[in-house]
């Protein structure tokens, strides 16, 4: 018999186990040539049942699925796979040469960021100047005299001129009183106002003093017979660019004992100072303008009130004349 084979087809499963269970049987006797003709026969049925003379064929979409199966575990693979980098493992002599380029690179970086602290500080000490000397500017406007409290009383300390600013509304509140390099930032509110000091100058003027320490320098006024007077606008007439009306203060401690040391409030490396016309100049030295005046001593070298407008000088906040 020929019949086409299904794994589907449940007469097609039956006859295959009965013919495969009873050649299993048949092949367990003893051998015997009656026997031997009947399994011949057996062979030829089950070849028969098995191959009915097509070819077996894969079932279809075979080889597209068994692929596709192949190239799934292929991605799956690659996102799991761990990469694996080369590392070069460093050496002693490695770490030393970049510890050295770091060092270098540190040591080379302090020039750099003493000059960017310098110039910030003398930017800064720039516009509290030029503030001082708009308040100063506009109060000679108003009394044809520049502020001088050491003319209204020679026992105050010359910083008291800053007061006397404030006083008539000429100087904000907010100005610094202070060189940004200094230790200590001095504010108006920390000193006493300048009617309390016009009416008590006893009491106020040790206090006033010792607060006073860390301000910027100013011009005491004319020095005459008669003690210290106000300068005058119009004295001052065709010679502003030389008359300094404010600047860093000299080094406290070193007042008197080192007079040739610059201000400490830029490191010793020099001073800032504006003149009456409003232009502010910084020197590496004491001495202006080339004429070799030092900023903060008379023309005989003398800490002690000028003659004339010409003769330039600064004195300490905190400094009185009629001590």
């Amino acid at each position: 018999m020929s019949r086409n084979y299904s794994p589907h087809d449940d007469h097609s499963d039956d006859s295959v186990g009965l013919i495969l269970g009873l050649y299993e049987q048949i092949n367990q006797v003893t051998a015997d040539p009656e026997i031997d003709r009947h399994m011949t026969r057996i062979r030829q049925g089950i070849f028969l049942l098995v191959d009915d003379g097509d070819n077996i064929e894969p079932p279809p979409g075979l080889a597209r699925k068994t692929m596709a199966r192949v190239h799934q575990k292929s991605i799956l693979q690659d996102q799991f796979r761990e990469t694996v980098i080369p590392r070069r493992q460093w050496r002693i002599s490695d770490i030393a040469i970049a510890a050295s380029i770091m060092f270098a690179m540190f040591l080379g970086s302090f020039p750099a960021l003493n000059r960017a602290r310098f110039t910030a500080s003398n930017v800064a000490c720039s516009a509290n100047l030029s503030q001082l000397w708009q308040g100063a500017e506009l109060y000679s406007q108003s009394f044809n005299v520049y502020p001088s409290a050491l003319a209204q009383n020679q026992q105050m300390p010359a910083g008291a001129s800053l007061l006397l600013l404030r006083h008539t509304g000429h100087l904000n509140d907010s100005v610094p009183l202070t060189c940004p390099g200094c230790s200590r930032q001095i504010h108006f509110e920390e000193l006493p106002a300048w009617h309390e000091i016009e009416k008590d100058y006893a009491r106020h003027v040790q206090q006033l003093e010792s607060a006073l320490q860390e301000a910027y320098a100013v011009h005491p006024g004319l020095g005459g017979p008669d003690g210290l007077k106000h300068l005058s606008r119009n004295m001052s007439a065709g010679m502003r660019s030389n008359l300094p009306l404010f600047g860093d203060r000299p080094a406290p401690t070193t007042f008197w004992s080192q007079m040739h040391l610059n201000s400490d409030s830029h490191g010793g490396l020099g001073q800032n100072v504006v003149f009456a016309d409003g232009h502010v100049e910084f020197s590496k030295s004491r001495r202006f303008h080339n004429a070799g005046d030092d900023i903060y001593t008379n023309h005989k070298g003398e800490v002690s009130p000028p003659s004339s407008p010409e003769d330039m000088i600064l004195v300490p906040a905190w400094f009185r004349f009629g001590r």
